[in-house]
């Protein structure tokens, strides 16, 4: 109803695009995925060059001319525009639709269901084809819509994030996408994860640049797993690129499972979850958090919480850099002591195992006895780490040493909570 009413005031010359705009030709796009086809892209690993370039943009301003305008947007019939997001997914669909007809995806019509090899008699590679248009809300005064051009093991996906200007005409706000091809430069990637912070503002004032999120992964042939892309950038009003305050790539992210990653991002931090690898050679996967905090002028720090049990902690401590581990160390802490034992621990790849679950300590009902015994010729002897555990996830570094701990004997399962990090995000695949 508040949209009715603040529409009311709205002159005729600010019409939005209608719902059901007519398609614009796909010719120009058809021949230049005919040429791509035809030739070999400089980055001989991804069969990809500057000529995905123009086909990204080509393609995104196909999608555009077909958007339907923003909700409260006011038709020449007197009807006011309501965006349902289901309406947004059935519109991604029947964009793919069109796309799969014009033979320009590779799931093109034909007797066989795909096009882009991956049986043992052909390599697969999607180069010169085009992925399927995933169009959805983010919070409630943008647009996402996310496009995939094709290279050799996957696509190379983009997103656009658009905002609803006061034209009532939804106007590009932040484009994530890659336009550097050249070995090393290039870090093609599948979203896992694409958030935004929330406006906090009335519904009739403009909203001032949010956060955008985006979490990926590198396409690869085989291979459950990957490294995933962390990034952040605050969205501006004099670019549609700018510089990202957080670009982090961490390996060994498992795509074996149900749940994958997520990300959560407000107006002054992020928080990520992922599956990935873990030192420990039996269990293999773990869960992994990051958690960043956004403070004045863009300055990024990882803060609490890291880990979501003390063993996962004690692992992330290791594997870390010293200069993240240092802050997770208990203030009472012999911090020398334990930079060597970090040193020790932490210089390569660590292997080995966990023994069993973390123990209480006895006397510190708050303290815990986290056990690991590291593959290694040069000493075999577990190694013991004392964690102080504050709920829900507050976790430091009391001390490490080659022999247990005293009174840390208790077996107690610790409490989780596991999966309750999330209670909502943003738009995933």
């Amino acid at each position: 109803m508040r949209s009715l009413v603040f529409l009311t005031g709205i002159a005729i010359g600010l019409i939005a695009l209608p719902l059901c705009a007519k398609e614009p030709n796909l010719a120009p796009l058809t021949r230049q995925l005919e040429t791509i086809r035809q030739s070999h892209g400089i980055n001989e690993e991804r069969d990809a060059g500057p000529e995905f370039t123009s086909v990204k943009q080509a393609l995104r301003e196909w999608v555009e001319h077909q958007l339907p305008p923003p909700p409260g947007a006011l038709m020449p019939d007197g009807t006011i525009v309501e965006l349902d997001p289901a309406d947004l997914t059935t519109l991604g669909t029947q964009l793919s639709r069109t796309l799969d007809l014009a033979g320009l995806t590779c799931r093109q019509p034909g007797p066989s269901a795909y096009h882009c090899g991956g049986d043992p008699s052909q390599e697969e590679n999607e180069r010169g084809f085009l992925d399927a248009v995933h169009i959805a809300r983010l919070d409630e005064r943008y647009l996402l819509v996310v496009t995939g051009v094709g290279m050799k093991c996957g696509f190379d996906q983009s997103a656009y994030v658009y905002e609803d200007g006061p034209d009532h005409r939804w106007h590009l706000l932040t484009a994530i996408e890659q336009d550097r091809y050249g070995k090393g430069d290039y870090r093609p990637q599948a979203f896992l994860s694409i958030d935004i912070s929330p406006s906090n503002t009335p519904w009739n004032q403009p909203a001032p640049p949010p956060l955008v999120a985006a979490l990926g992964y590198e396409p690869w042939c085989s291979s459950n797993w990957h490294s995933l892309y962390t990034k952040l950038w605050q969205a501006s009003k004099s670019t549609t690129t700018p510089p990202a305050l957080i670009d982090r790539e961490d390996g060994m992210l498992y795509m074996g499972d149900d749940f994958i990653a997520a990300a959560h991002v407000t107006n002054h931090d992020l928080l990520v979850e992922f599956k990935g690898a873990s030192i420990d050679g039996v269990a293999l996967i773990r869960r992994h958090i990051l958690h960043f905090q956004i403070g004045a002028n863009h300055a990024v720090t990882r803060t609490a919480p890291v880990a979501l049990d003390p063993q996962a902690f004690v692992e992330e401590w290791l594997t870390s850099p010293w200069t993240e581990a240092s802050h997770w160390s208990s203030s009472s802490a012999h911090r020398p002591g334990l930079e060597r034992f970090h040193a020790a621990e932490g210089h390569g790849s660590l292997v080995g195992e966990f023994d069993g679950l973390p123990k209480r300590c006895r006397k510190a009902t708050s303290e815990w006895q986290v056990t690991y015994n590291e593959d290694t010729a040069e000493d075999t002897r577990p190694k013991y780490f004392k964690v102080r555990w504050l709920p829900p996830y507050d976790f430091n570094l009391v001390a490490a040493s080659s022999k247990p701990f005293p009174g840390c004997d208790q077996a107690v399962v610790p409490q989780s909570t596991l999966g309750t990090l999330f209670p909502a995000q943003g738009w995933t695949p």
